[in-house]
């Protein structure tokens, strides 16, 4: 319900703007930040898988499956973003990171590279995780292709953690905006106050009631001063009305009196 008082609409009109004002920050910077964190997350994975790609060269070459195994297992251990890891070659799995085996889905579908060129591309889980998955060709594609999966959750946490700082820092500037709106509302509001309680008085009779100018002039001030001269000129009026009408019941007497006179004269016989 839209309130009645100047106060509660000034006040319901600042909280609005404040509200809108730090929603359509937060728009705007959650957009400019999750496309900053994709880019930089985007240009990790591919530096990653490139490093790897390079170190897993000369293990596939010389068939040191083992140590092939240990560097990628390393790899998802000293970097929580790194997600899963794999090298296939001409179909046949080298190594990989997964507990269970490598899913059919990664290997089945088409992976991101194409003609021995690097490639990535965004695959979500059948638990709703998103990644970046990145195919980079060791020695061209002739050793292999690497497979990185980066996890996009610790970017994703970071966007909630940028939504929440902006929702706080809103409630903050909401408050202040408040505190501030109510000093100033207040100041705005309370001749106008004073105004409706003056004419509420002057409306039950009381015609000496006069409402208080504010100091420093002003719209409000100007509109006081008009009231109270005003309200002279009413009282002024009726003063001048009471005293005419107490001068027309005293020559209604006094006509009146005279007109008895008159009869009781005319009612004798003889003077």
């Amino acid at each position: 319900m839209w309130p009645r008082s100047l106060k509660g609409t000034l006040l319901l009109a600042v909280s609005i703007m404040v509200i809108a004002s730090g929603l359509l920050v937060a728009v705007l910077m959650g957009q400019r930040y999750s496309t900053s964190l994709q880019e930089a997350l985007h240009a990790r994975a591919r530096n990653v898988a490139q490093g790897l790609a390079l170190l897993a060269a000369d293990k596939v070459l010389i068939n040191d499956l083992v140590a092939l195994q240990k560097m990628l297992d390393h790899q998802l251990q000293s970097d929580p973003a790194v997600s899963y890891l794999f090298l296939v070659r001409d179909g046949r799995i080298l190594a990989h990171t997964f507990e269970k085996g490598v899913p059919s889905q990664l290997l089945n579908g088409l992976g991101p590279e194409q003609e021995g060129k690097p490639g990535s591309q965004k695959i979500v889980s059948t638990r709703g995780e998103h990644y970046w998955d990145v195919a980079w060709p060791v020695m061209g594609g002739k050793a292999g292709v690497l497979r990185l999966g980066m996890s996009e959750e610790p970017y994703r946490q970071k966007l909630v953690q940028l939504w929440t700082q902006i929702g706080l820092l809103t409630l903050l500037i909401l408050g202040l905006a408040l505190a501030a709106g109510l000093i100033f509302v207040g100041r705005i509001t309370r001749p106008l106050a004073a105004l409706s309680q003056a004419a509420r008085r002057i409306d039950q009779g009381d015609l000496t009631s006069r409402a208080e100018v504010p100091i420093g002039g002003g719209e409000v001030a100007d509109l006081a001063a008009s009231f109270n001269h005003m309200v002279q000129r009413v009282e002024d009026y009726t003063h001048q009305l009471e005293e005419q009408t107490m001068d027309l019941e005293r020559a209604h007497c006094q006509t009146r009196a005279s007109c008895e006179l008159v009869q009781e004269i005319s009612a004798l016989r003889t003077l």
